[in-house]
């Protein structure tokens, strides 16, 4: 291998290396997230039944409260 083949392996090697975290920089520092909002799914106040589950006693009632204490 010739010298200047060597200076040119040498000098394409070293623009590589320095290149690289160059090109990544540039792209994180150019990236943009999305900020999308957290769904966490139903909401508790708003939740809806399953099929046979609409006529529940509601919470806080005498009927709940029965419910609570004689089911097993």
């Amino acid at each position: 291998m010739s010298i200047s083949c060597r200076i040119a392996a040498g000098y394409a090697a070293g623009v590589t290396l320095v290149a690289a975290p160059v090109l990544i920089f540039l792209g994180a520092a150019s990236a943009r997230a999305d900020v999308s909002p957290v769904n966490t799914g139903p909401s508790v106040s708003h939740h809806e039944a399953f099929p046979g589950q609409q006529n529940f006693p509601q919470p806080g009632t005498a009927v709940h409260h029965h419910h609570q204490n004689n089911h097993a």
